[in-house]
């Protein structure tokens, strides 16, 4: 990475052949996709990138072999770019991007890059954007402010800290974090992802999937309460009889 970034400056025009290259190459996929009507439907139980799924309406139900790009999702990232300035970002880097998303139905953006730096130029370049990677690099709160009334999904991947470290699960933190990311989320579509997380002792996996539910209906609940562990258990037993996954949908 220390020698892209030193080429920014060192020889800017070379990264600007490169990027053009790379951005030729990726619409020529793109093209072949299309031809050869390799495009299915995205907007239902699928897979869109960082596992997140495609939930839509926005988006068309259409016959085999007549998908176009404009009606799929196109999952894109910069992660590499994230410690370059906002600048060079839009100058090198972002038009890229631009380019290529300017051609599919809806797109999301991001990997673990932190956010709250480059988002202004993105939300303005990809007028498509319906979803946001918010990893544990971006100011949760930040991006709350940034991404109210704009209509996309607050895309949270949790901290993988709490989920393969200690043996046993640390309720109270893990609701407080999940709640936090709630209270920022406020007003956006939101979605918990737990991702690139490989839980390492499986006593208490089971029940971190479970507890995001019912924390979705006791915080908006009780909007001035502290959500604890035991608010969550005994959501969870009001539960037990029905279970219920939650996925967002994009509108």
């Amino acid at each position: 990475m220390e020698n892209l970034w030193v080429f920014l400056a060192d020889c800017p025009g070379a990264v600007h052949e490169l990027m053009k290259y790379l951005t030729a190459n990726h619409h020529a996929l793109l093209d072949f996709y299309e031809k050869e009507n390799l495009l299915t439907s995205t907007s239902g139980n699928s897979d869109i990138g960082q596992s997140s799924y495609g939930f839509t309406s926005r988006l068309p139900s259409k016959a085999p072999g007549t998908y176009t790009l404009k009606d799929v999702w196109m999952f894109t990232e910069m992660e590499e770019t994230s410690s370059v300035s906002p600048e060079m970002f839009r100058e090198f880097f972002l038009p890229c991007n631009e380019s290529l998303c300017s051609r599919v139905g809806a797109v999301y953006y991001g990997c673990c890059e932190p956010m709250q730096n480059t988002f202004p130029a993105i939300y303005k370049a990809i007028p498509n954007l319906r979803k946001l990677s918010i990893s544990a690099f971006s100011d949760e709160q930040k991006m709350g402010e940034l991404l109210q009334n704009t209509g996309i999904v607050y895309s949270r991947k949790p901290r993988p800290n709490y989920l393969g470290v200690a043996k046993s699960l640390d309720e109270e933190a893990w609701c407080g974090h999940i709640a936090d990311t709630f209270r920022a989320a406020r007003g956006s579509p939101c979605e918990i992802i737990r991702r690139g997380a490989q839980v390492l002792f499986l006593d208490f996996a089971y029940f971190i999937p479970e507890i995001a539910a019912p924390l979705i209906k006791c915080f908006w609940k009780n909007r001035n309460t502290m959500v604890t562990g035991s608010i969550i258990r005994a959501a969870a037993a009001r539960q037990a009889e029905t279970s219920t996954v939650w996925a967002p949908l994009v509108k």
